[in-house]
């Protein structure tokens, strides 16, 4: 196939190109974004950066990262950059779009972010336990069978510390039903 084309310096080219060596507007737009996204060891390193940056308190770098490995759908980058803006550490995103991410890696079965969202449900009329635990930007809603769900299925994958939160849970709950039967 005979060409002929300008390119942006007013340059003018001409020539024969083979059929076979062509591609539709779409598949070069697919071999594009092919190209674009990250092995899972590129994947792998990105996230130890931005943890490792994280502890710098490198908080814009680390959340460069993050949003990037988010917009790709990484389930981890999902939950830290939706975690970070709970936590009051991330102003990029409002409340919604954060408890978004959050539920979006949950979904994807990341344990830290089935109790985080466990966590958040079962204490989410509880201000003084979410402002201790550094969740005081948001308002959450409350669903204890939900966050009793959540919680189960991180206790099932290993996490130790979503039973200490199902313990606490129960115990703030039963002394709330002893105060109550306390009361005249």
């Amino acid at each position: 196939m005979y060409t002929e084309f300008t390119n942006s310096r007013g340059q003018v080219s001409k020539g024969w190109l083979r059929k076979q060596d062509l591609l539709t507007p779409e598949a070069w737009t697919r071999r594009r974004n092919e190209a674009a996204r990250l092995s899972q060891e590129q994947i792998t390193q990105q996230l130890q950066t931005a943890k490792r940056l994280l502890g710098e308190n490198n908080l814009v770098a680390s959340l460069g990262i993050y949003k990037k490995l988010s917009d790709q759908q990484v389930p981890e980058a999902m939950f830290y950059y939706g975690d970070l803006a709970l936590r009051n550490k991330n102003q990029d995103i409002p409340c919604e779009e954060a408890i978004d991410l959050v539920e979006k890696a949950s979904d994807k079965n990341y344990v830290e972010a089935k109790r985080t969202l466990g966590f958040l449900y079962l204490f989410a009329e509880s201000p003084q336990i979410l402002k201790v635990s550094n969740y005081d930007r948001c308002e959450y809603k409350k669903d204890v069978i939900q966050g009793t769900k959540l919680l189960m299925e991180a206790v099932l994958s290993g996490d130790t510390t979503a039973r200490r939160i199902l313990d606490l849970h129960k115990s703030t709950t039963r002394d709330d039903d002893t105060n109550s039967v306390d009361q005249p």
